[in-house]
C-alpha cells in the first residue's frame, strides 16, 4: 500500500529523477534511521517523503497528480484501501491509502512511467512488512505458548494478561527456554504443587478399592491401621500408626461420597 501524498511525490520524482536532489536538503536535520532501515541523509527513504513539503515545479506536479487521484477516487475509478475524510468529506491525502498495484496501473493508463523511486518505495515497503511479520510472529508464539521467547536474548515479552503465574515463575520459564534453545538442560528443582481436593478424593478412593481387594476393612480404623503398619515395616517403609488411622478415616469418607 502507499499513501496518496507519497504516491504523488514518488511518481513525480520518477518523471524527473534530478528533482530528488532538490529535496535532499529537507532530510539534512533528520537523525538516525527510518523504520525501513534506510539512512535519511544521502539515501532518502521514500517513506519519509510524507514529512516534506514540495516546492517549485515539484509542488505544482504533485498537486496536479493529487487532484487527479482524488478525482479518480470520487468517480469510482480508483478504490482506496483505507479512506479517510475530514468533517466536510474532503479526502485526507496523508491518511488515505491505495494499493501500489492499483496505483501503478493508474499511472500506466495515463502514460506515467514508474521508475527508481517507486521501486525503492516497494523495497522499503517489503522491509517494513517483513519486520512486521516477524514481530507479529514473535507475539503470536508468545501468546499461544508462553514458554517461547523472541530471537534476541534482550527481548523479554510481558507476562500474559490475566496469567496466574508470578513474575518470578515467568522469568524462570523464560530462562529455562533460552537454555533449552542452546541445547542445555536447565538445572531445576521441581516444586511439589498442592493436591487439589478432587484429585485427593480420587486417590483416597483408589486406596479404598485396593484395601478392599486386600481384605482390609477401612471402617475399622484402629485394627486396619495396625495391620498396615506391620506390612509397611516389612517393606522397610516408615509410617506412623496414628497417621495411617487418620488417612483410613479419610478413605472411608471418600468411598462413601463415591457410592452416593
Amino acid at each position: 500500500m502507499i499513501r496518496l501524498r507519497t504516491a504523488a511525490i514518488c511518481i513525480c520524482l520518477d518523471q524527473d529523477s534530478n528533482l530528488e536532489e532538490d529535496i535532499a536538503p529537507f532530510f539534512a536535520t533528520v537523525e538516525g534511521r527510518s523504520p525501513s532501515g534506510f539512512k535519511c541523509s544521502g539515501k532518502i527513504d521514500p517513506h519519509a517523503y510524507l514529512y516534506i513539503e514540495p516546492t517549485g515545479n515539484l509542488a505544482i506536479d504533485v498537486e496536479d497528480v493529487l487532484n487527479a487521484l482524488v478525482d479518480s477516487i470520487d468517480r469510482g475509478l480508483l478504490q482506496p484501501t483505507v479512506r479517510r475524510v475530514d468533517l466536510q468529506g474532503a479526502i485526507n491525502l496523508v491518511d488515505t491509502w491505495i494499493s501500489t498495484r492499483d496505483f501503478y496501473q493508474w499511472c500506466k493508463e495515463r502514460g506515467l512511467e514508474t521508475g527508481e523511486v517507486c521501486e525503492k518505495y516497494d523495497t522499503c515497503e517489503f522491509s517494513i512488512f517483513d519486520h512486521a511479520y516477524h514481530n507479529a510472529n514473535d507475539l503470536r508464539k508468545f501468546y499461544e505458548a508462553p514458554f517461547c521467547v523472541g530471537e534476541h536474548a534482550d527481548w523479554r515479552p510481558a507476562r500474559p494478561f490475566g496469567s496466574t503465574i508470578s513474575e518470578d515463575e515467568y522469568d524462570q520459564m523464560l530462562r529455562e527456554n533460552i537454555l533449552l534453545k542452546m541445547g542445555l538442560v536447565p538445572d531445576r528443582t521441581v516444586e511439589q504443587r498442592p493436591i487439589q481436593a478432587k484429585e485427593r478424593n480420587v486417590l483416597l478412593a483408589i486406596i479404598g478399592v485396593l484395601c478392599n481387594e486386600a481384605k482390609i476393612d477401612v471402617g475399622r480404623h484402629a485394627k486396619s491401621a495396625a495391620l498396615i503398619k506391620s506390612m509397611s515395616d516389612l517393606m522397610g517403609v516408615t509410617i506412623g500408626e496414628t497417621t495411617i488411622e487418620d488417612k483410613l478415616k479419610l478413605v472411608a469418607e471418600a468411598l462413601a461420597k463415591r457410592r452416593t
